[in-house]
């Protein structure tokens, strides 16, 4: 009984086990099932193999060893007696530096080109002989095993190098430490005590001003003290010490003089005596909390997108070599001078020889001796030396590779500086290029988004951290970019401080300062033998081909090759041409030269005045752009030295510039200045953000190329009519089917040591045992015991199969991450606001209602049917009314009411000859209208100012056919092809005619094609159209190949006669179509929601952790956001988009007279749907939007908004603390932007609202799609490029204009201008001396026509509107508008067109608050152009008082465009755009990101905590993307001509 108990015991337990077992398999296939797989390492294309240049090891940094072997020889050279221990004394030799040197540029090119040997490999050794009293350098070589060395500091500089003019090393820094605490510190103690609190002589730590002196031979530095805590340079304490140590022996070393709270003292003992007296003003010691620290102040539970490669990388580094898709390059980390590649080649075609930084100087003013001289030079202390390890997922992306690299500079041994450069491709967040095709009969849609690889390196030269990128794109542009972040200096806030800077914390000047960057740019284009050409534009006055009598300035293209070095000096205080070109002898396809532009970006303040005697060692920034000739012995624009002997400088650059040699067929080096002027704010405590603080220069393909490289990028996205979900052209359709999950490495931080060591592995045993089962006979029939058996072994096989299949769902299960969650981890910050309703667009119920009500007014007589004739009254359109100001704040504040909700009705009254506006409301059922016109406008507005709609279109298209095309039936076939299905298609010109009430319209023709743009036949007519009576319309004038014609008939009879040359057909390639030319393989990197979205959108409203804001999309201006709030507090009331204007230039007349103003068109009509994974990151979240414009019935457009989380790939703030204390701090720059993009005929806009953790809001533009083109006749190269077989592509103008209605902290403020000049002062401590010192101007405007600055004209680079209420420091709380521009020259204001565009002759215009002055444009500006409805220069004329009232700024930014070949088939949008950025200007006390749940900061011990940083425990959080299925309703809306 007791073994069958057993036993049924026993098949019991085998029951369950196999239950729970199956249980637990299906419990793991469900599971499985919502799993995906792990991203791959690498892309399954991958690099082939001999990408990898093995030659470029010539450009590679030393390695471990040879620094080794360098050190060891030079200190066993006889005679020399070279010590390498960074204790050595200063009157002894020390091996300070080793580096590589680099060899002949021939040389490397002969080694790299053909079969030329390898160049000797030798490093440069700089030794400090104080024994001597020089400074020497030495090359040595050959390596790895050297066997010379020689002394080139002669050959080199010109000069022998005196000891002082040294960078202090360690034994120096000590000794001034036990100088300073023995000789000052140990007299002082009472007042070090009473001032700076008890054991002050340890807590305080000093910050040395550079350069040491007044002249060549000094080193007498002032040294500021500041409270030694994290941070130290914003916690200055009011003591500043002036030591003499140009001896070498440091007993000889003095104090000459001391300053303690702006009393000035000659000796230790006079100031000890006089404290003790108490004849001095006496610091007070009071404790004050650190608010320098990076510590987070709200626990770190953010993380915003994160990258992956759904594919694997598309890049590949070996050794210093790096290929990404069709680029290479080799790189070098300069101990020095930082960051540098060479060899950089586009596919395989060299474009750089070398692209590298040079130098980074900050000049400084004060009122305090310290920084009141100081001119930093970052090379002389090392730029390079500073490059840290980067910390993973802020300073660069998670995912991204990273580098080790070695120096050996003030040690005795070389230092491994873990991932000390990141390279990773980075999602920019918007389309490279794409164009909507919305008006050809060829629908279509062609994109590319924007992926390109960064190469990075950030250095943290003591108190700032710059960081430096190199990036590479797939239309063949390099950008070099720096940011600047870290913290200001600062010094002890004194009577006479306010000139220099503003107060940022208690006690505490941010003193202005410079930034002004160099770079070193050698360009070899098609080789070394190139030339220096600049492009820009000017107005002609010319007459009109089909009317002499008639004048008009038309732009022009002005070419100029510059043959000398000292005429391609572009000093950066004179007009530069805006497009600057290295070029070379070969042409391209077109005939013009292939060559390469730099595009600057800068936003410097002055230079030194060259009278200083500091300033021929940073005589490179006399020049935004300088051009020499190629010499080794020119290698860079500084040294080491400059720092130290600052007057009479190793290198001085303008000696480069001096001997003038000549610049044709040269090889050639463009050395680049940007930078910024830095006026401290509030909000640099306690660290400067990236946003806006930057500058950098792009080089650019132009007409290097035949066509844009891109369009070859298996990147590409096209979708055409029918294959909108098709994944062969389009890889987004089939993403969300490929999605995978993120493979991380473990997060690791080691910067804070110098060596570093490999942390120990550890492996995981696993181990599986089974229990030996046995069983006892029983006693039972036979049968029963056959089935028992059988039963149990079934059992237990049923278990083993389980627990296998356990074990393989496990195994499998542990590669695969669960997706990631679709909703937010942590609650939104704040709610909507239902109220913002009162900023939203019309419903689709609300748009038919006003319909139907207008329709229902007999005494209107109104028809809503497309193709209403012109002489009937036709409802064009319906659009939002905004309600007064004054009404909507009430309401929003809670002290009012709801406005009345109403619309606009425009209704073009043919046959009443005039166009009328009427308010509809109240809605949604509303019962009034009202003409509001002559309200609005001020006059009646005539019939032709209306917009052409589709139903006149279609009679033009008639009239073409019935007028033209029919009678001319043998020309349009033997020259253009056309015959039954295959037409042309029309493309007219604006303004449609010279004067007011004209209707004059110039029309030119294009191959139906796909980017009809681009393929001009030759064949214009000109149709008077004014009357609007169909009947009345007439053909004036003709233009075939060139030539004018009065009537058909003229051009028939002489072209049946042989008379004229004919255009004889031939069949071209599409070239400008946007299908891949390249089957799309490939997948850039996606970004993802981690912890889900952060946004909110609901209804019209957006939350996004602080910020909230209302939004709206105007058919006629485009986007437009209202009461955008930070934290709770309004800063503007509307951002909106105004207009985008065009001014082209061409000699036929379809773009002569040219002047596209889209509003009158409708910038927001054109908002199509946006592609996902393109126009927008496919996980975006994307709105739909409602229209009435020259339809019969509300339209909807799909996704045709989209609002997203992006991690810009950069930082926000950041800094590694290596001085003083030992932390990192930072954050990423992860921001939300609000987008639309439209299509406009053949442009495209691209229209981003940025919204930063830092309280600031860019506005921001790009330009892509299709250039507009004409007939290549006589005279067309003075008015652009040839860049396809008879076509030019027209030279034109982009101004955008943005209203900016800021309400800072209410509605009354005031607009203010701050900049920096040089003043000649006379030293405190030295009233002999004098020195020109940046000072601080403030300048307050008070009327409409001071505030009102013009294009052409100097403009203060701090543009501010402020509110009367100060922050905790005093300072009036602002908001500053910065402005990104590269306009072209504006219309001439004598020009009868100027006033509907007189905008634009304003980069920033400030207006008091009208209800009446809503807008800049308006939609009749385009067709009664000579008349404007809207005169933007009238909101000027009045000049009303500005001061303490409601204040909008007008701000206009662009580009000026000369097409070129890349230009085919589509623009890109590097390069080609602008902006403004809204930034807090002491609004706050600090920078309100401190805050940032996505702050992290890491100090020693706790390098993989996650307390404080989440990246830390990033690789143990992953998931795969939840993505929706693709879909594409884009052509819906698009525009029909059916007759």
């Amino acid at each position: 009984m007791v073994s069958k108990a057993l036993c049924t015991v026993f098949k019991g337990i085998l029951v369950l086990v196999g239950v729970t077992a199956v249980i637990g398999s299906c419990v793991l296939i469900w599971l499985n099932s919502r799993r995906v797989p792990e991203c791959p390492s690498h892309w399954e294309n991958l690099i082939p193999p001999g990408a990898h240049n093995e030659r470029s090891d010539v450009f590679a940094d030393l390695t471990v060893d040879e620094y080794g072997q360098v050190r060891d020889y030079m200190s066993r050279i006889p005679g020399l007696n070279i010590s390498t221990n960074p204790f050595t004394p200063l009157y002894l030799d020390y091996l300070y530096l080793i580096d590589l040197s680099l060899p002949k540029k021939v040389d490397v090119l002969r080694y790299l080109d053909t079969d030329g040997s390898k160049p000797v490999r030798e490093a440069t050794a700089v030794v400090f002989h104080g024994s001597m009293g020089l400074i020497k350098e030495y090359v040595v070589g050959p390596l790895p095993n050297p066997n010379y060395h020689r002394d080139v500091t002669l050959e080199r500089y010109q000069m022998e190098m005196p000891i002082t003019a040294r960078p202090p090393y360690t034994e120096e820094y000590i000794s001034i430490s036990l100088f300073i605490m023995n000789r000052v510190f140990g007299p002082l103690g009472t007042l070090l005590t009473e001032s700076f609190g008890p054991g002050a002589e340890r807590k305080l730590t000093f910050y040395d001003g550079a350069p040491r002196g007044v002249k060549s031979g000094d080193r007498q530095t002032w040294m500021a003290y500041f409270r030694h805590v994290e941070g130290t340079y914003i916690h200055p304490v009011g003591l500043e010490i002036l030591l003499d140590h140009s001896n070498t022996n440091a007993s000889a070393w003095k104090v000459i003089k001391l300053l303690y709270n702006n009393q000035y003292f000659d000796s230790v003992e006079e100031l000890k005596q006089k404290y003790n007296a108490g004849t001095v003003n006496k610091i007070i010691y009071k404790p004050v909390p650190n608010y320098a620290s990076l510590k987070p102040k709200r626990k770190p539970t953010g993380m915003g997108p994160q990258v992956y490669y759904a594919e694997g990388k598309r890049f590949s580094v070996k050794n210093n070599h790096v290929v990404y898709l069709d680029w290479s390059f080799a790189f070098g980390l300069n101990t020095l001078s930082g960051m540098r590649v060479f060899d950089i080649r586009f596919k395989g075609e060299r474009i750089v020889y070398e692209l590298s930084v040079q130098e980074a100087v900050s000049v400084y003013g004060s009122a305090t001796p310290n920084l009141m001289m100081t001119k930093f030079l970052d090379a002389s202390i090392g730029i390079g030396r500073y490059a840290y390890e980067l910390v993973r997922g802020v300073d660069c992306p998670y995912s991204a590779t990273y580098v080790d690299n070695y120096r050996y500079l003030d040690t005795d041994s070389p230092v491994k500086y873990k991932n000390s450069i990141c390279i990773f491709e980075h999602d920019t967040g918007r389309p490279l290029r794409r164009h909507f095709s919305d008006y050809s009969t060829q629908k279509s849609y062609g994109g590319l988004l924007n992926s390109a690889l960064v190469f990075r390196t950030i250095t943290a030269i003591e108190n700032y951290d710059y960081i430096w990128d190199f990036i590479f794109y797939q239309s063949g542009s390099v950008e070099t970019k720096v940011h600047a972040t870290g913290y200001i200096s600062s010094s002890f806030d004194v009577k006479s401080s306010n000139p220099y800077g503003q107060q940022v914390a208690e006690n505490v000047i941010g003193n202005i300062h410079t930034h002004f960057l160099n770079f070193k740019v050698d360009l070899d284009v098609l080789g070394v033998k190139n030339m220096f050409q600049t492009k820009d534009m000017q107005y002609v006055n010319v007459s009109l081909p089909w009317m002499a009598e008639r004048y008009a300035m038309v732009p022009q293209l002005v070419e100029k090759q510059l043959h000398t070095e000292k005429e391609a000096a572009l000093r950066y205080d004179t007009k530069t041409p805006r497009y600057l070109h290295i070029a070379s002898n070969q042409t391209n396809r077109w005939g013009h030269q292939r060559s390469y532009r730099l595009q600057v970006v800068s936003f410097t303040g002055d230079h030194l005045p060259e009278s200083e005697p500091e300033e021929r060692a940073m005589s490179w920034a006399r020049y935004k752009v300088a051009i020499t000739k190629h010499k080794d012995s020119e290698q860079t624009s500084s040294s080491l030295y400059s720092q130290n002997d600052i007057w009479n400088p190793a290198v001085d650059f303008s000696r480069y510039i001096e001997d003038d040699e000549n610049i044709d067929n040269e090889d050639l080096v463009a050395w680049v200045t940007t930078g910024f002027l830095h006026i401290p704010h509030a909000e640099d405590i306690p660290n400067t953000v990236t946003v806006g603080n930057g500058g950098g220069v792009i080089l650019r393909p132009h007409n290097y190329f035949d066509e844009d490289p891109s369009i070859h990028s298996t990147d590409g996205v096209y979708i055409s009519a029918g294959t909108e979900t098709s994944c062969d052209n389009n890889k987004m359709a089939c993403l969300s089917e490929e999605t995978c999950s993120p493979v991380l490495e473990p997060f690791t931080f080691n910067g804070f040591t110098n060596e570093y060591f490999c942390a120990a592995t550890h492996s995981l045993h696993r181990s599986l045992s089974s229990p030996f089962l046995h069983a006892n006979p029983l006693r039972t029939a036979m049968v029963a015991q056959i089935m028992n058996s059988l039963l149990k072994w079934s059992l237990i096989l049923l278990a083993l199969f389980s627990v296998i299949l356990n074990i393989v769902l496990i195994c499998i299960s542990s590669s695969k991450a669960p997706r990631c969650s679709t909703q937010p981890r942590h609650p939104l910050r704040a709610k909507h606001n239902e109220r913002s309703a009162v900023f939203a667009d019309l419903t689709e119920k609300e748009y038919l209602q006003v319909r139907d009500y207008m329709l229902g007014q007999k005494e209107l007589d109104l028809s809503n049917h497309q193709l209403t004739k012109p002489s009937d009254n036709f409802l064009f359109l319906i659009d939002l009314s905004l309600p007064k100001k004054a009404n909507v704040l009430s309401y929003l504040d809670g002290k009012g009411a709801a406005p009345v909700k109403e619309a606009t009705a425009v209704v073009f009254h043919g046959s009443k000859g005039h166009v009328k506006e009427y308010v509809v409301g109240p809605l949604p059922n509303p019962t009034y209208h009202k003409d509001v016109t002559v309200k609005r406008y001020g006059t009646e507005l005539q019939i032709n100012s209306r917009t052409v709609t589709i139903g006149e279109y279609v009679l033009l298209l008639n009239f073409i056919e019935t007028e033209v095309f029919s009678k001319l039936g043998k020309l349009l076939r033997e020259s253009f092809d056309v015959k039954k299905g295959k037409t042309l298609n029309a493309f007219e010109g604006m303004p449609r005619g010279v004067r007011s009430g004209d209707r004059n319209t110039w029309v030119s023709f294009f191959r139906d094609l796909s980017g009809m743009y681009i393929h001009p036949v030759g064949f214009e007519v000109l149709i008077n159209h004014r009357s609007v009576n169909v009947s009345e319309w007439k053909l004036e004038r003709l233009l075939y190949n060139g030539k004018y014609f009065d009537t058909i008939d003229d051009l028939k009879q002489q072209y049946e006669a042989g008379n004229i040359k004919k255009i004889v057909y031939k069949n071209v390639p599409n070239y400008a179509s946007l299908k891949p030319k390249n089957k799309p393989t490939g997948l850039s990197p996606q970004q993802h929601y981690a912890q889900g979205k952060r946004f909110s959108v609901k209804k019209n409203h957006v939350l996004y952790l602080d910020w909230s804001f209302a939004f709206g999309m105007s058919s006629l201006t485009g986007m437009r956001v209202f009461d955008i709030r930070f934290k709770g507090e309004r800063i503007a009331y509307e951002l909106s988009v105004q207009e985008a204007m065009s001014v082209y230039g061409s000699v036929t007349p379809g773009m002569i007279l040219t002047k596209f103003l889209d509003t009158s068109i409708g910038v927001g009509r054109f908002a199509h749907e946006l592609v996902r994974g393109v126009d927008c990151p496919y996980s975006a979240t994307y709105v739909d939007t409602y229209r009435y414009i020259d339809i019969s019935a509300p339209h909807r457009f799909r996704n045709s908004i989209c609002v997203f989380e992006h991690n810009m790939g950069r930082p926000l703030r950041r800094h590694f603390s290596d001085f003083f204390h030992n932390n990192y701090g930072g954050m990423v720059n992860s921001a939300l932007v609000f987008r639309t993009i439209t299509a406009i005929g053949n442009y495209d806009y691209i229209w981003d609202f940025i919204f930063y953790q830092s309280g600031s809001v860019e506005a921001k533009v790009h330009a892509t799609g299709y250039i507009s083109s004409s007939f290549m006749v006589d005279g067309s190269f003075k008015h652009g490029h040839q860049v396809a077989e008879n076509v030019i592509g027209n030279i034109h103008t982009h101004f955008l204009n943005f209203k900016v209605d800021l309400d800072i902290l209410g509605v009354k403020n005031m607009f203010q201008t701050k900049d920096m000049q040089y003043v000649n002062v006379s030293l405190p401590w030295m009233a002999e001396r004098y020195a020109m010192v940046p000072q601080l101007v403030e300048k307050q405007l008070h009327t409409e026509k001071e505030a009102a600055l013009r294009y052409d004209t100097k403009t203060p680079r701090y543009l501010h509107i402020a509110s009367n209420q100060t922050n905790r420091w005093g300072h009036q709380r602002s908001y500053r508008l910065q402005v990104v521009s590269f306009t072209g020259d504006h219309l001439p204001e004598s020009e009868p067109e100027e006033r509907a565009m007189s905008w634009a002759r304003y980069k920033v215009a400030i207006t008091k608050h009208k209800d009446s002055e809503q807008t800049s444009s308006s939609l009749y500006s385009q067709n009664d152009i000579w008349n404007p409805a809207v005169d933007f220069s009238r909101y000027i004329e009045d000049d009303e008082n500005i001061d303490n009232e409601d204040l909008v700024a007008w701000v206009t930014t662009g580009f000026l465009h000369i097409p070129h070949a890349e230009d085919i088939p589509n623009t890109v949008t590097v390069g080609n755009g602008g902006g403004v950025v809204l930034r807090p200007h002491n609004y706050f006390d600090e920078d309100p990101s401190i805050h940032s749940t996505d702050s992290v900061y890491i100090s020693p011990g706790e390098e993989t905590s996650c307390d404080n940083n989440k990246m830390a425990c990033l690789s143990e959080e992953t998931c795969s993307p939840v993505l929706e299925p693709f879909t594409f309703n884009g052509f819906e809306g698009t525009m029909k001509f059916e007759v």
